[in-house]
């Protein structure tokens, strides 16, 4: 269910750096979109604006869901760099690097998928009851042939039909639109209002009725945002075959876990993990702040006002705290007691020996919990390039001091304590105050070379690395790349010329959501 119509984005802190004299105010391109199944729009005035909301399947609109945009270098299989496609940007005094692959030319990651569920298809017979077209003339045949692919050879199929232990009983036609304006035409022919469809049409990465649908490429430019997405309609859609009504809260939080499973295997581990952290922080503060809404079969009892945060991110969590804890042998029988007629609740309570309240009271604990955690602590692996000569600089949060040291090529294992020590340097570190007041919220990595670096034809005047904190969690957010003329290029995977980041770890793990984020289907038991 959306918190807000339009969706949401995530802004962070300004940073000045002393070393550089640059204001550079940083913002995410991360988003969040629509994807409905069984639809249907409801307008609700609050505070004059036009509010979308969600349904239980039966009667109405579902989902708000992540919306990762951006055209960053692909990664291979197991979340791992692909050499190919390694670095963003060049050594010093490069030419312009190349533009980072979009969803239309990078290869799908791998990852084995999890074991087929019981059912009367196998998986070969599932994907090929999958038609992939176009819906309009601007949709290239190298998009409909990654879309393809990811289904037969990179396992969302498998991911989502293993999962549900379900298959797919008759066709599904996914459909491609590659502008707004073929977006919106694909919604109105389902038969929405040409000003409903204009409205989803916005920013809304997604949408499936019954065994329809359809995805707008335009929203999602890279193979981990196009992966997580087909993830999660496909969730809709086998549901809708095979189930029919499932309670709202299960239904998009199957959804989400499977789509967010799907990305991880397909992206960095550092740049997922940062993602899934900051979609977890408004669950976090909505505990926090006693603005919870416990679990619901269905939101239509909401209606009346907009919820403070994204309900489909905590559906999401209650799933993964469900599998992390029982697994995920009781959606078979949670599935036939629907099938027969049970009520959703004692459906439930019957194959998971646990009620949906218990499950949110029990979700909430842990809301609460994480919501108190100390700063644990971050343990970073960079891996440095053998032609780079030169610092890094990283600025713990909270703190105005830059430390400083001198890098030599290869893998370097870097510890920042809470107390702002930083420790695994190879080389003595130099100290550096910084003018601007202490950021609270987010640690910094400077990368500074000897020699000038060049971005598009630009001098870069600086660029770096910057993570989130919250809830004793650290999550990277961004890189960014600062030119001469001042403008800054934000890029959502851990990598600047040739420098990446490996890994990016709380260094004490203990925060019970930890858990939760790294769940998915092969590790749900």
């Amino acid at each position: 269910m959306s918190a807000v119509a339009g969706g949401q984005t995530k802004t962070r802190n300004t940073r000045i750096f002393c070393e550089r004299g640059v204001v550079m105010a940083k913002a995410t391109g991360r988003g969040f979109h629509l994807t409905v199944s069984v639809f249907a729009l409801l307008l609700a005035a609050a505070s004059g604006a036009a509010l979308w909301y969600q349904y239980h399947p039966d009667t109405v609109l579902r989902v708000v869901r992540p919306l990762l945009t951006g055209g960053l270098p692909q990664f291979g299989p197991g979340g791992s760099p692909d050499s190919s496609q390694d670095a963003v940007g060049g050594g010093p005094g490069s030419a312009a690097p190349t533009p980072a692959q979009g969803a239309n030319s990078a290869a799908p990651g791998g990852g084995a998928p999890p074991a087929q569920g019981a059912g009367s298809h196998t998986g070969a017979s599932d994907t090929a009851l999958v038609q992939v077209k176009a819906v309009d003339k601007g949709v290239t045949a190298s998009q409909l042939a990654l879309v393809r692919r990811l289904l037969d050879k990179g396992g969302i199929l498998d991911d989502v039909t293993g999962l549900l232990g379900l298959h797919l009983r008759t066709s599904v036609n996914i459909l491609l639109a590659s502008s707004k304006a073929a977006y919106t035409q694909a919604l109105a022919n389902e038969g929405m209002s040409q000003q409903q469809a204009s409205a989803l049409s916005q920013d809304t990465g997604g949408f499936t009725q019954d065994s329809t649908i359809i995805i707008p490429l335009y929203q999602n430019e890279t193979t981990p945002d196009l992966g997580n997405t087909l993830g999660h309609e496909l969730v809709h859609a086998v549901l809708n075959q095979d189930v029919g009504s499932v309670p709202s809260w299960m239904n998009e939080g199957l959804a989400v876990y499977t789509g967010m499973s799907v990305q991880r295997r397909l992206e960095s581990s550092v740049a997922y993990a940062g993602y899934a952290r900051q979609l977890a922080e408004s669950v976090v503060a909505a505990s926090a702040q006693g603005k919870w809404i416990p679990l619901a079969n269905s939101e239509s009892a909401l209606l009346s006002g907009q919820p403070p945060y994204d309900l489909e991110l905590q559906d999401w969590l209650a799933v993964a705290d469900l599998f992390t804890h029982q697994g995920t042998g009781g959606l078979s029988a949670y599935f036939q007691r629907l099938e027969a007629g049970a009520a959703p609740d004692t459906a439930f309570a019957d194959a998971f020996h646990i009620t949906r309240s218990e499950l949110d009271a029990h979700l909430r604990s842990l809301m609460n919990q994480a919501a108190r955690q100390p700063d644990p602590g971050l343990d970073l692996t960079l891996s440095i390039p053998n032609g780079f000569r030169g610092y890094i600089r990283i600025l713990p949060r909270d703190s105005q001091v830059w430390q400083s040291f001198r890098v030599t090529p290869g893998d370097l294992h870097l510890t920042v304590t809470a107390g702002q020590r930083l420790s695994g340097s190879p080389l003595p570190v130099t100290k550096t105050r910084d003018s601007a007041p202490p950021d609270s919220r987010t640690l910094y990595i400077n990368i500074s070379p000897d020699q000038p670096y060049t971005w598009h034809g630009k001098t870069v005047a600086h660029c770096g690395f910057a993570f989130d904190y919250h809830d004793g969690l650290y999550g990277f957010v961004d890189a960014w790349v600062t030119t001469a003329d001042g403008r800054t290029t934000y890029l959502e995977q851990p990598s600047l010329f040739s420098v990446r980041v490996d890994r990016a770890t709380e260094h004490t793990q203990t925060n019970p959501l930890l858990p939760l984020l790294s769940a998915g289907p092969s590790a749900a038991g």
